[in-house]
């Protein structure tokens, strides 16, 4: 399969990361507001955790096994987010993961970008699920989901611990044939 294809939507460029993006990378997820609401995502977050996870991502569309996106506004370029896939390739499945820049929350970017890795790992990949984890009080990122067609599974009680506090997430997750439905939105 050739290498990881860059997407468009009505106002993004999704490219795969490369490593002159590390200061807009250190910029979008500098901010606590990001670090509190994803479980991965450091604070304070610095050019060395940038570079690791620029480094970590590549070749991951080439192994199978995952891959990320630079959301980048068509207009300007800017760096506004990113959004990835981790793939279990055994079991056809992916879980998704993104995050936007506080300046753009709200600016349905998220919802543009979902849609068109759906289309990605749906039809390119051919996965049978995604799925996604979102902390109870991030109803942005749900509310994203929910947009894309996704449902909800269920409710992780104590899930995650961040920052020493156990935290509990929603699982939302989609079908292939919930895809090709459509939105039940």
């Amino acid at each position: 399969m050739p290498g990881q294809p860059t997407l468009t939507t009505r106002e993004l460029t999704l490219r795969p990361y490369a490593p002159a993006d590390v200061p807009s990378l250190v910029r979008l997820c500098s901010p606590r507001e990001i670090a509190a609401t994803t479980a991965l995502i450091p604070h304070p977050y610095t050019e060395v955790h940038a570079r690791s996870f620029i480094e970590q991502m590549q070749g991951g569309w080439d192994r199978g096994d995952g891959f990320v996106y630079a959301m980048t506004r068509t207009v300007d370029g800017e760096l506004v987010g990113s959004m990835g896939l981790k793939i279990d390739q055994a079991q056809q499945r992916a879980e998704v993961g993104y995050t936007v820049s506080v300046p753009c929350w709200g600016r349905g970017y998220a919802t543009q970008a979902l849609e068109a890795v759906l289309s990605v790992a749906f039809g390119t990949l051919a996965l049978r699920r995604v799925y996604a984890y979102y902390f109870v009080e991030n109803a942005a990122s749900g509310r994203v989901l929910e947009k894309c067609g996704f449902q909800r599974e269920g409710l992780l009680r104590g899930h995650v611990l961040k920052w020493g506090e156990p935290r509990d997430m929603i699982v939302m997750g989609m079908l292939k044939g919930d895809w090709e439905a459509g939105p039940i939105v």
